[in-house]
């Protein structure tokens, strides 16, 4: 039965095996030196713009550690959701672009990341002021009116990416491990390690994006059946906006929302680590505003800066201060409307 097995030339299988381990080795290669990352992109750079994705590699967050510890300059540290990120802009067209080119003497990074959420903001204050503490370091942190309501325990609803919570494990209290449910033993973390050194399998999400134009292998199987799943214009979505959906901060408790305690905490740590940090409220969409608006909006919103008040942190708040004509979208500005932004934000606050 295994004679066939047994004379089989021992030469060959190694030839097989060498070629398989150096096609591997490769194709690892060739992901890790000409896929680009953060050093390159200076924000996310796992990105594709029209599925509105923007989010961090591992090697993304390598970049801005390595960036960050040899960096001399003072720094500003922009913390926010897609937003923040410039989502439909490049990235000189963002607001870290503009930042970066009228505030010269600063170093800007820009660590937004589509959806980001209080618990992406938290840890990264932590991890940054551990590494590189500094009262001239400023930290521009994004209030978000939208990630509030939750209606199940999906862990993407309290955090972007699961990497970050093993990139700044050391920053979780038993507290969130437990609402996350996230426990890992150290063979999780072994697993986690290994798959982060091997650039093909750290960067398959980048790879899914730049091949298929799509996200992941869930939107693969329906880029192969269905065709690429395409985000619809804001004319679209207007057609069957939801303010309750859509636009769902009048829906939100913040004396039992789980993100909102994270917001408060971040604000908290602010406040005990003596941070030089402003949390802004950005602008929307006078057409959204004007339909969905609403008094508990109003309530909450203002319960919010009035709780940041009470820690002296500065906030600022700019929901209704952007013409229409620049925004992209409800709620995502144009390159102009960043422009503008950007200048608010460096005339009131910087």
């Amino acid at each position: 039965m295994f004679e066939k097995v047994l004379k089989f030339p021992h030469a060959r299988v190694i030839r097989i095996g060498l070629s398989f381990i150096l096609f591997f080795l490769a194709i690892n290669l060739s992901v890790y030196l000409f896929m680009p990352s953060y050093k390159q992109t200076l924000r996310a750079s796992e990105f594709f713009l029209d599925l509105n994705i923007c989010n961090f590699s591992d090697k993304d967050i390598d970049d801005v550690i390595d960036l960050i510890k040899t960096d001399k300059n003072n720094k500003i540290f922009l913390l926010g959701d897609s937003v923040s990120y410039g989502i439909g802009t490049a990235e000189n067209d963002s607001i870290s672009g503009y930042l970066r080119e009228s505030k010269k003497m600063y170093s800007v990074y820009n660590l937004s990341v589509c959806g980001a959420k209080p618990l992406d903001y938290y840890l990264w204050i932590n991890y940054l002021n551990k590494i590189n503490p500094g009262e001239k370091n400023i930290y521009l942190v994004q209030y978000n009116y939208k990630w509030f309501p939750i209606k199940d325990d999906k862990l993407e609803n309290y955090i972007s990416q699961k990497k970050a919570l093993y990139r700044f494990s050391e920053f979780l209290t038993q507290e969130f491990k437990d609402k996350l449910e996230f426990n890992p033993g150290w063979f999780d973390f072994f697993k986690y390690n290994i798959e982060k050194i091997l650039p093909v399998v750290s960067n398959k999400d980048r790879l899914f994006a730049l091949i298929f134009k799509e996200r992941s292998k869930e939107d693969l199987i329906k880029h192969l059946m269905s065709g690429p799943v395409k985000q619809p214009t804001f004319e679209e979505k207007k057609k069957n906006f939801n303010c309750k959906i859509d636009y769902a901060s009048s829906l939100w408790n913040k004396e039992t929302d789980f993100n909102y305690k994270v917001y408060l905490k971040t604000l908290a740590l602010i406040k005990e680590k003596n941070i030089n940090a402003v949390v802004y409220l950005p602008a929307y969409n006078s057409d959204i505003i004007a339909r969905c608006r609403d008094a508990n909006f109003d309530i909450n919103t203002t319960g919010f800066i009035k709780d940041a008040g009470s820690l002296n942190v500065k906030v600022f708040e700019s929901t209704s201060q952007i013409s229409q004509e620049y925004f992209l979208d409800d709620m995502h500005l144009n390159s102009e409307g960043n422009k503008i932004f950007s200048q608010i934000l460096s005339q009131k606050i910087l």
